[in-house]
């Protein structure tokens, strides 16, 4: 920048140097100015004095410096890094002139650098290889990899349905468009296109760890599409190109564009997401781009839709619009979208007229391509001159710059309101550059997630308690007991005359010793050995074996491990809750304070506790704790792997090797019967902490079968009396001791259970201050409550005991208060009495019993409920916890969505309603009908197995299987039949009297029950919309079911040619002997060979009416068999839901295509029953409606009813039967009732009436 120096002293950082440097001015900006605008400026010096001066002076130049002050450590680093910039800013450097000149060869010293240098796989680059990314632009199929950990699709994320991530409906959309676009040699964004008939067909499931590829197929000369993941088909659909003019209704936004902030009614996007995540569309930010949405009548609605540089999440947004106006709360998803008309050009000018911010989003294009090019000028890199790709010469920023401007404008990213208007009547969607006409949903029931879930109640239980067994288990023991009875008296008839079997006994059918078998369980040993002695007391010829081998098996069975009594159902106490785990949890509750427990079993069987108990401890409701638990047994062998480490074998002689515990278990047997009681019980108490809990284990009776079983391998039988005195004796030895005895339990079956407490110091009675009162109102004792809190925590819990009292209400909370108090600091001396017998005052006097006896225990609860002193335990619902015995129920498809969900539910507790409103707003009245018979359709088979949903029906009922019912009216007592959409399997229905009619004279009801379905669709197809004409011929498909043999008679009646097909020979032969079809008349209808043969017997003319029930190319087939001027009649739904494409050319022929669902003229046409049914009753006698044939099933066996339904099988009509008929087909007064069955019971919520769901503090 200066010329050189006049004098030789200032070429040099001398004195005369920085003498000249002070009297004489450095003009730095003078000269800087002279240096071009983007040059690059290289500073050597060690005080970067020219970075700031060179910023300021120079704009577009580039500083870079080599050295740093006080920086030796790194100046090498910094010196290499500036070096590097200048490459990067175009300057060519020698990079070899760095490192001394080498001389080839070198050598064999030199040190190789070869392991120093490694591959880096931290990044994934993308490797176009065939034929995910081959030749993407014009190749057949476009593969796109979702990748969701990458940036730029991890948004997709954020689409989630009842809490999976699903990719988006418009996400197709976009892959279809693109492909298009690329077809045509087009971006997307240049491409107006129309959507059609966009069938959504499975959905894709999307995690960060791994990728999606799919598939885009597009087929140019017919306009479809499809999408596939994993060579599924995901969507398919059509889409054209016609040109820029595929919107038709852009002026329906800008009329109502103004409505949005004079709507009446508004919700904004806070409510909008919480009011759509409830309904289980759990939207992440990405996708909550619904800013308004408001409404005057909730037919039109109108809104803003924010646009933040993604079509795909702008595009879903507008979908989610059509969810808000629905008058329900269910999970929609969309399954077909009937057209959609896109303008990429109208959209993009609409998102730029509405910006609302400067600033670039976070968003990303869908589809970046015109990504920034540069050609830098080799020969003038030195000066950091560039060219863009118009040839003129700019800086490197500058160009930069100027594409960043270009793609945020051109890719709109930047945030943008856009409105939309939506109606409910016509269903169209309208918004700047988008119209959507018609989204076809269908509910989708939510997923139950039921990780976690405990199912239990919280019961009150008496700490001494004589019938401690729940009842379900209780029965069952009942019912095992019984069965072993009825076995061990016939093996003594058989082979043990020795055996104790005096006694009383049931006999049992081989169903139920089958069902025994079945469930195999280790548990069942006496069950095991009488069925093994059963099994082989006879040989193979049947012959009984001698003595001598009867006594060989009865050995076998004593030495064999696997015929272990104490292993048997009825010693498994452990499963029972009511005994154990609320002993165990009292112990639980005394301990919360602290973080482990040490429990050490004594147990000489082989019938271990510890699994049980442990868990019970470990997962304690109100702090889990650390467990230590050791066993004491007689030999490890048959102690579990789990426990093996944990046990120690102890011979009866030897010292009992106990340690200390929080709790002992002790399981009294015939092997502790040989030792000393006193001193073993003065171990017991030696053993356990201060304060700490013993549980003793007996039985206090043998049940018959063991008696039996232990006189079959003659064990040592005790008898009642022996057994109560060894309780008792063990009960006054602990007392004398130093144990108080605090609980009491015995099962029904013959095991007791006492819990003792080793009280060491006795609590003192409590003073008057430490009794707190708890009411209802809280101010009266809040504070002093927090007062002792706190001063307990400042003590560090030496304080006297605090008495909590609850006598004046038992839902004030004092149950889940202590819990909390118990876990706060100065908690561990709370103790509470809860009286739920009285809301009057009581005096609690502690030096008089029942308060004596629990200051005495120092337990921290203590309930009195029924006159008993307990606590209130959390315990498991029994298995039948949601079954109940009914004669009022219903048939209902569970949760699992297949046949083997199929229950009946308890109808007792369903809402009735008297009466309704019709859709044209007439007043529908209905009236209650017993049941007694109801017929299954080919639809209730497929709703309820899962294979077709079960369509919108679903959002205003639970249960959508059944559709007639046959019964007695209860106010008059007639004998009716109707028809109804959904729970008609069921004792008795209120049902609406405009859809029923009486059953004719000579009709049974189980005859009704076959006609209605049948004859009202026929009528409807044929009758009504196909005008059946005398002398006509007819294709009737599945001639053999219910609808195809009510089509014979009517066509019979008719006398019609008549051609029919079925599926089995034994249908053949059941339709030629039952209605004398003949021979040559009946086809095969498992392939489309009945084509042909129709045409040959028709020369070559086919039928005048084809009623079709079959799919696919089946229904090509029965299609070409129509004859000119004919109807084709489609009765099933299959197709029709798939959207089965027809071709146009046969409708030159003038023939008809008439579609049938019965379900919609059910619902839409309220003059259709009496039509019909008058047409029944003129019709009944003359052989045109007459009942056909059926197969009965009793209400019990209503789920082989459908599975025979499934096996194409059954001819005719399959009815389940809820009730026998009378005799007297007369109105009666009195009508019989139901069968009583167990049924499960369901909660229902009446629509008409608020509920309060309600908290608390142990909740």
């Amino acid at each position: 920048m200066a010329a050189d120096p006049t004098e030789q002293a200032l070429r040099y950082a001398s004195g005369e140097y920085f003498a000249h440097n002070l009297v004489n001015p450095v003009q730095f900006y003078d000269r800087i100015k002279q240096l071009p605008a983007d040059a690059i400026v290289l500073e050597i010096g060690p005080h970067s004095l020219f970075d700031k001066i060179v910023s300021e002076t120079l704009n577009e130049s580039s500083y870079v410096s080599l050295i740093k002050k006080e920086s030796n450590d790194k100046n090498m680093d910094l010196f290499l890094s500036g070096l590097a910039t200048l490459y990067e800013l175009g300057v060519n450097l020698s990079p070899h002139k760095l490192y001394p000149l080498c001389e080839w060869p070198v050598a064999r010293n030199t040190q190789s650098i070869n392991s120093l240098i490694k591959w880096d796989h931290s990044s994934v680059i993308p490797r176009r290889i065939y034929p995910e990314r081959y030749n993407r632009g014009n190749a057949a199929d476009m593969n796109v990899v979702v990748n969701c950990s990458i940036k730029e699709d991890e948004f997709y994320l954020d689409h989630s349905v009842d809490g999976n991530s699903i990719f988006p409906a418009t996400g197709y959309l976009m892959l279809a468009w693109r492909k298009l676009a690329t077809d045509l040699g087009k971006l997307w964004h240049s491409v107006p296109v129309i959507f059609e008939n966009v069938h959504l067909k499975r959905a894709v499931f999307l995690t960060q760890e791994n990728n999606i590829i799919l598939k885009v197929k597009y087929f140019p000369l017919t306009g479809e599409f499809a999408i596939y993941e994993n060579k599924n088909a995901c969507v398919t659909g059509k889409i054209r190109a016609p040109g820029n003019d595929v919107l038709i209704a852009q002026q329906l936004i800008y009329e109502n564009e103004s409505k949005l902030s004079e709507s009446q009614y508004s919700i904004k996007k806070h409510d909008i997401y919480k009011e759509l995540g409830i309904m289980g569309l759990d939207y992440g930010s990405a996708f909550q781009r619904l800013d308004k949405v408001g409404t005057n009548d909730f037919n039109e609605f109108y809104g803003e839709c924010e646009w933040d540089g993604r079509f795909v999440s702008y595009m879903d947004a507008l979908l989610q619009s059509r969810a808000l106006s629905v008058p329900f709360r269910k999970m929609l998803l969309p399954v077909m979208i009937r057209k959609l008309r896109l303008d990429p050009h109208l959209m993009f000018d609409a998102i730029r007229r509405h910006k609302i911010q400067k600033e670039e989003t976070t968003g990303r294009v869908d589809d970046p391509d015109d990504s920034v090019k540069l050609a830098f000028d080799t020969a003038g890199a030195g000066v950091g001159k560039v060219y863009d790709l118009t040839g003129e010469q700019s800086t490197v920023s500058t160009v930069v710059e100027r594409k960043k401007v270009r793609f945020t404008e051109r890719f709109a990213q930047y945030s943008s309101r856009i409105p939309f208007y939506y109606n409910l009547n016509t269903k169209q969607l309208v918004s700047p550059g988008v119209e959507l006409e018609e989204v076809v949903v269908l509910p989708v029931p939510r997923r139950t997630d039921i990780t976690g879930l405990v199912l239990d109640s919280a019961e009150f239980c008496a700490n001494h308690d004589n019938h401690a067994i729940d009842d379900c288990l209780s029965v069952a023991l009942s019912k095992y007991l019984e069965v072993c009875n009825s076995m061990s008296a016939k093996i003594k008839q058989l082979c043990a005359k020795e055996m104790k079997c005096d006694f009383n006994y049931q006999r049992f059918n081989d169903e139920v010793l089958q069902e025994l078998r079945s469930e195999n369980t280790e548990n069942h040993v006496m069950f095991r050995t009488f069925d093994k002695l059963l099994a082989e007391v006879v040989d193979k010829n049947r012959n009984e074996l001698n003595d001598r081998e009867v006594a060989k098996m009865l050995d076998e069975i004593q030495t064999n491990s696997e015929y272990d009594l104490s292993k048997d159902l009825v010693n498994q106490i452990q499963k029972n809750e009511r005994m154990i785990r609320v002993l165990v949890d009292i112990v639980c509750e005394n301990y919360v304070t602290n973080s482990d427990i040490n429990i050490t079993e004594i147990n000489m069987t082989n019938s271990f506790m510890a699994k049980d108990v442990e868990q019970i401890v470990t997962y304690f409701r109100i702090n889990p704790f650390e467990v230590d638990y050791k066993l004491i047994v007689k030999s490890k062998q048959s102690v579990n792997e789990m426990y093996k480490q944990r046990a120690t074998e102890w011979q009866l002689k030897d010292n009992i090797p106990l340690k200390l515990s929080h709790l002992v278990i002790m399981r009294d047997s015939q092997d502790l019967w040989q030792i000393d009681l006193t001193k073993f019980t003065q171990d017991l108490f030696d053993s356990i902490n201060s304060n700490g809990f013993l549980l003793s284990i007996f039985r206090y009776k043998f049940t018959e079968p063991e008696i039996a079983f232990m006189s079959l391998t003659k064990n040592s039988i005790s008898t009642n009396n022996e057994l109560d005195l060894r309780i008792k004796k063990f009960v006054s030895i602990a007392t004398k001791t130093g144990f108080n005895l605090i609980a009491g339990k015995s099962d029904t079956i013959g095991t007791q259970c006492l819990m003792f407490r080793k009280i060491i110091h006795k609590p003192k009675v409590p003073e008057k201050y430490n009794v707190i009162k708890i009411t209802g109102d809280y101010q009266q004792w809040f504070g002093l409550l927090q007062t002792k809190l706190i001063a307990a925590k400042e003590a560090d819990n030496k304080t006297d005991n605090v008495w909590l009292v609850s006598l004046d209400s038992y839902i004030n909370g004092i149950i889940g208060l202590m819990n909390c108090l118990r876990l706060e600091p100065g908690g561990e001396n709370f103790r509470y009495i809860f009286h739920m017998d009285t809301n009057s005052e009581t005096n609690i006097d502690f030096n008089t019993k029942p308060y004596s006896d629990i200051l005495a225990n120092d337990l921290v609860a203590n309930v009195f409920k029924g006159g008993k002193l307990g606590t209130y335990r959390h315990l498991k619902l029994s298995n039948d916890f949601d079954k109940c015995v009914s004669n009022d129920y219903y048939l209902n498809s569970g949760t699992t969505k297949d046949l083997a969900g199929i229950q009946w539910y308890d109808s007792r507790k369903l809402p009735q309603y008297k009466k309704y409103w019709y859709l044209n707003k007439e007043k529908i009245f209905k009236t209650r009908v017993e049941i007694y018979c109801s017929g299954i359709s080919f639809h209730d088979v497929m709703v309820a197995s899962g294979r077709i949903p079960a369509g919108r029906d679903h959002l205003f009922s639970d249960c959508v299987i059944g559709c007639e019912y046959v019964g007695r009216r209860v106010d008059t007592g007639e004998r009716v039949m109707g028809i109804e959409l959904g729970r008609t399997f069921v004792t008795s229905l209120n049902a609406s009297i405009h859809s029923m009619t009486t059953v004719p004279e000579h009709w049974s009801m189980a005859d009704a029950a076959t006609v209605l379905l049948n004859y009202s669709t026929l009528y409807y197809a044929l009758i009504k919309r196909a005008n059946l004409k005398t002398g006509e011929s007819i294709l009737i498909h599945s001639a053999a079911g219910g609808v195809g043999q009510a089509a014979i008679n009517m066509c019979k009646h008719y006398d019609c040619d008549i051609y029919v097909t079925v599926g089995t020979e034994e249908k053949k032969q059941f339709l030629m002997n039952e209605y004398n079809i003949p021979e040559n008349r009946i086809f095969n209808s498992r392939d489309i060979v009945f084509k042909n043969q129709v045409l040959k017997l028709t020369e070559g003319k086919g039928v005048n009416i084809v009623l079709n029930s079959l799919s696919g190319e089946k229904l090509d087939a029965s299609y070409e068999c129509v004859a000119n001027s004919g109807r084709f009649v489609e009765i099933g739904q299959y197709d029709m839901l798939q959207n089965k494409q027809l071709g146009m050319l046969d409708f030159v022929r003038n023939i008809q295509f008439i579609g049938i669902v019965i379900d919609i003229v059910i619902k839409d046409e309220i003059d259709f029953f009496p039509d019909f049914y008058d047409w029944v009753h003129k019709n009944c006698t003359n052989g045109c409606v007459k009942p056909i044939n059926y197969t009965l099933f009793e209400a019990k066996y209503a789920d082989k009813a459908f599975r025979y339904m499934t096996t194409g099988k059954h001819m005719g009509k399959v009815v389940i039967k809820m009730r026998d008929e009378e005799m007297d087909r007369r109105p009666l007064k009195t009508i019989k009732p139901a069968v009583i069955m167990n049924t499960m019971i369901k909660t229902f919520f009446d629509p008409n009436k608020v509920y309060i769901i309600t908290g608390g503090f142990n909740t």
